[in-house]
């Protein structure tokens, strides 16, 4: 079978096995049904910060949560980021466009370790292939006034209009206006990449480099869990971070608020010392399931997309101890080096 073989006419055979998760252009919500219904797994209890990052206080100043590994949205905040990315995603959804753009940075890793927003993270990244950006720009104008897009050269921020004044005190899902930039957070930082027969290029620069991936990496899409929604991503998620920012042993807080674009106290420490505070995902292969093989015709690169059966729960320790105790089972079709990820080191794979 090769990737170009699955054409959709949207009368889709119900047994479909692998082949679901991978993403197309069309017949996308068609697709998303034969998918797990992630609605129905148990979640945890989110953790929110207590108080609206950036809220104005009766003295005057501006409550900023500075503290590593803390949560830094609110509830509202964060049910806002959700929504923003759900609105951006079915958008292009609706325009044919599933497979022109993926989940990049902090909040792909967070569907790796959480199956959700990584809990001390503060922005919601994607990439956006930029042969689009024109088409994607006008369709975005029809959203407003209620969202907001600025469009830079390299970079794009998706938010909403800014909360208003009566609502200052409150925990709204507005974005607020917070540093000397147009744009106002929460937001989807929207970044573009180019792509070529052998390599996917991202446009901006991350710490003084161009990122650059071999198209094996990235292509085919795969669809991954982030809360209760799938979205795409790159087919060997963990090989595509390892390549844009090395190993990812342990866990780390930027240094850097996206709220007001601005520097923050970094953090850096092993996963397993937060292991009892957040839930993490434990990936592993399962032996009864079938490899899948696909060619991408479209690729100069002769590597065949292959892909594994595998088994993600969703645990927690209990008591400060090495109890587990289980959230959720997810079944899947993934990366192989997803599937033997270790559960508190990605710097780590489990043999296959």
């Amino acid at each position: 079978m090769t990737w170009d073989d699955l054409k959709p006419n949207c009368q889709l055979p119900q047994s479909l096995g692998a082949e679901r998760f991978l993403v197309r252009p069309t017949c996308t919500h068609e697709y998303l049904r034969l998918l797990p219904n992630l609605s129905r797994l148990e979640w945890p209890i989110a953790n929110y910060a207590p108080q609206p990052q950036g809220l104005k206080l009766p003295d005057g100043r501006v409550y900023r949560n500075p503290t590593p590994f803390d949560p830094v949205m609110s509830r509202g905040q964060r049910a806002l980021s959700k929504r923003l990315l759900c609105v951006i995603t079915n958008l292009l959804y609706a325009n044919k466009m599933a497979d022109r753009f993926f989940l990049t940075g902090a909040t792909l890793l967070g569907s790796l370790r959480h199956h959700d927003f990584i809990p001390y993270d503060d922005d919601v990244d994607i990439l956006l292939d930029e042969t689009v950006k024109p088409i994607v720009q006008n369709l975005t104008g029809f959203l407003e006034p209620e969202y907001m897009v600025y469009w830079g050269s390299d970079r794009a921020k998706f938010f909403t209009r800014p909360v208003a004044p009566q609502e200052e005190h409150q925990d709204v899902e507005h974005s607020r206006h917070l540093s000397q930039h147009p744009w106002n957070w929460p937001y989807v930082d929207i970044g573009y990449y180019n792509v070529n027969s052998t390599h996917v290029y991202e446009v901006a620069e991350w710490m003084g480099r161009k990122l650059v991936w071999p198209r094996s990496v990235v292509f085919p899409l795969l669809y991954r869990p982030l809360g209760i929604n799938w979205f795409p991503t790159p087919y060997n998620s963990i090989g595509f971070i390892r390549q844009a920012v090395g190993i990812v042993a342990n866990c780390t807080a930027s240094g850097y608020s996206h709220s007001f674009e601005g520097g923050e106290k970094p953090g850096n420490r092993p996963c397993i010392e937060l292991a009892g505070r957040y839930p993490f995902v434990e990936h592993q292969t399962m032996r009864d399931g079938p490899r899948v093989r696909m060619q991408d015709q479209r690729s100069k690169d002769k590597v065949s997309t292959e892909l594994v059966k595998s088994q993600e729960s969703l645990v927690i320790l209990q008591n400060q101890s090495s109890t587990k105790h289980l959230i959720h089972e997810l079944v899947l079709y993934t990366h192989a080096d997803v599937a033997t990820l270790d559960t508190y080191d990605y710097g780590k794979n489990a043999r296959p």
